[in-house]
């Protein structure tokens, strides 16, 4: 049995295959099985994997009607064995040293969880690093100011997940990874981290067109499903986190503008309100640099000019 279960949801991946499974040949540890899902492709991703599973057993290819990223996410959960659990997307690649420093970090820390720093590559050139700053030992904002939401840059305990019968939201399209890994840190009694960039995101055409589709405004689900446990976190946790819901819903005005949607529509539907309480109430937040402040000024005030700065995507 492998101590590695690796996670690939597969959904028209053909053209970035090649260079994923270059990647994980890479790999320094090689202790690893891949579950390569295929959710209903329609180019010959599938064909692609089979091939190169008949090269390596320790790929595996399962395929399944179209259900979506996170039920095929839940689905690899729910066939993997494996000791300890990871996600890669299809689209993405990873550093040789990847899982051995994820392994490395988790067993010699006793750790629950371990993450890595990532990238993110746009026609072949790194346009953003994770420069990780300093929080105190506290997982959430670690989570949220540095290793960002998504499930790909870091390694789990599968009978965590398991025993605590934690899952994607199948009825979130975008940003259920946030969501799942606040309710995987509740379990957890220590993280290790590595400031490593070992993960590489790539952002293509196709992903870009992608962030424009109604799908987006899950992000504003999650947050307002974060934002009731709000009292169950540390004070500058629960800033943080509104912190974030107020860039969301600013980057929402946007998307409805492009999308020619109307935002007081997107409002109603996701329970948006209090915005200049919450506002006023960061801008005298103790736990928020000054910077952060002034970039929430530019989004809440300016909304238009503050398309032209660059934040950080939510995967």
């Amino acid at each position: 049995m492998p101590t590695v279960n690796i996670i690939t949801p597969i959904y028209n991946s053909a053209k970035t295959l090649p260079a994923y499974f270059d990647s994980l040949k890479k790999q320094t540890y090689q202790d690893y099985q891949v579950l390569l899902i295929d959710d209903g492709s329609t180019d010959n991703s599938a064909d692609l994997c089979q091939t190169y599973a008949k090269k390596d057993s320790r790929f595996k290819l399962t395929q399944r009607s179209h259900e979506g990223v996170s039920a095929t996410k839940n689905y690899g959960i729910k066939i993997a064995t494996a000791k300890y659990l990871s996600f890669i997307d299809s689209d993405d690649t990873v550093e040789p040293t990847f899982l051995e420093t994820l392994v490395e970090k988790l067993e010699k820390n006793h750790a629950d969880l371990s993450c890595c720093g990532y990238q993110e590559i746009t026609n072949g050139k790194v346009t953003h690093s994770m420069h990780r700053e300093k929080v105190k030992q506290n997982p959430y904002l670690e989570i949220l100011k540095n290793y960002q939401g998504f499930l790909a840059n870091k390694l789990y305990k599968r009978d965590i997940i398991t025993s605590k019968n934690l899952t994607i939201k199948n009825d979130l399209s975008m940003c259920g990874d946030l969501l799942f890994n606040f309710q995987y840190l509740e379990h957890c009694k220590k993280i290790a981290y590595s400031d490593k960039n070992l993960y590489n995101y790539h952002i293509n055409s196709a992903g870009l067109s992608r962030d424009y589709k109604k799908t987006w405004f899950d992000i504003l689900t999650v947050y307002n499903i974060l934002l009731k446990d709000l009292p169950n976190f540390s004070h500058p946790t629960q800033d943080y986190l509104k912190y974030n819901y107020l860039i969301a819903i600013s980057e929402a005005k946007m998307r409805c503008q492009i999308m020619n949607l109307n935002f007081k529509n997107i409002q109603k539907e996701y329970h948006i309100e209090n915005i200049k309480e919450t506002y006023y109430h960061l801008q005298k937040s103790p736990y928020l640099t000054k910077k952060e402040k002034l970039r929430l000024f530019f989004f809440i005030k300016f909304n238009g000019l503050a398309k032209i700065i660059k934040f950080r995507r939510l995967k």
